[in-house]
């Protein structure tokens, strides 16, 4: 289904909260889970090609992408700093070597660690797709595409998001990360691609299912995910 068809808005522009983003981006490879749109996280960045992408951002608007890998990557060995100290081990990567479809974050904080690597604290902005590479280093950095869904409701997708809601809690007394202040969160949230979103980041999608999720543009296709992670969730904890 293209972007047309699905009623999704593929802009260099981005939703109301987010104007003013750059349209050109450092970009990093991201093993860890991913982090979504409107939700903050901490990241632990290794030296090298990443880290100096994250300099390059804080010098400007503190936005990078996230990108998560098409395989594992390869690790290239810690640099010897001498007095017996070396530097974390660092990823070695290219563009080829990651997914076209991230998210952006604008970095929040930056904690250097003595290994040379950093630990972030970053809010999650736009689902993006690579345009162009600009650069290939000594860091990655591309024009991108942002991606903005549909916030209009409609019958199908609010009960699609109370079925969601429903399944949160009777995974709740199992999942210790669906907690009470989640469940309020869930219920507020601003729009249903918040509430998926959200419901998503504490599954803690990885690989290819964090993926399928991250290039899911329209909010309805997120729910039907989010649905199959859920009953498979509760298949697991009634085994158990």
């Amino acid at each position: 289904m293209s972007s047309e068809e699905a009623g999704i808005a593929l802009t260099p522009n981005v939703s109301e909260e987010n104007k003013n983003m750059p349209s050109a981006i450092p970009v990093i490879a991201l093993e860890s889970a991913p982090v979504l749109p409107g939700l903050m996280a901490s990241l632990h960045i290794p030296p090298g090609k990443s880290a100096l992408a994250v300099d390059n951002a804080m010098g400007k608007h503190r936005v990078v992408g996230l990108l998560l890998p098409k395989q594992e990557l390869k690790l290239l060995p810690p640099a010897n700093k001498g007095e017996g100290q070396s530097s974390a081990p660092r990823l070695q990567y290219q563009m080829q070597d990651l997914h076209a479809r991230g998210v952006s974050v604008r970095i929040l904080k930056k904690i250097l660690m003595p290994d040379d690597s950093m630990n972030l604290l970053v809010h999650g902005l736009e689902r993006f797709e690579v345009a162009d590479q600009l650069t290939k280093d000594p860091f990655l950095s591309a024009t991108v595409k942002y991606f903005v869904a549909s916030t209009e409701k409609n019958q199908e997708i609010e009960a699609l998001a109370r079925n969601v809601i429903q399944q949160v809690r009777t995974l709740s007394s199992s999942n210790p990360y669906f907690t009470e202040e989640m469940k309020i969160a869930m219920i507020n949230a601003p729009h249903p691609g918040s509430l998926a979103d959200m419901v998503a980041f504490v599954l803690n999608l990885s690989g290819r299912e964090a993926q399928s999720y991250i290039e899911a543009i329209d909010v309805r296709e997120r729910f039907l995910k989010l649905l199959v992670h859920l009953r498979r969730e509760k298949d697991m904890a009634e085994v158990q």
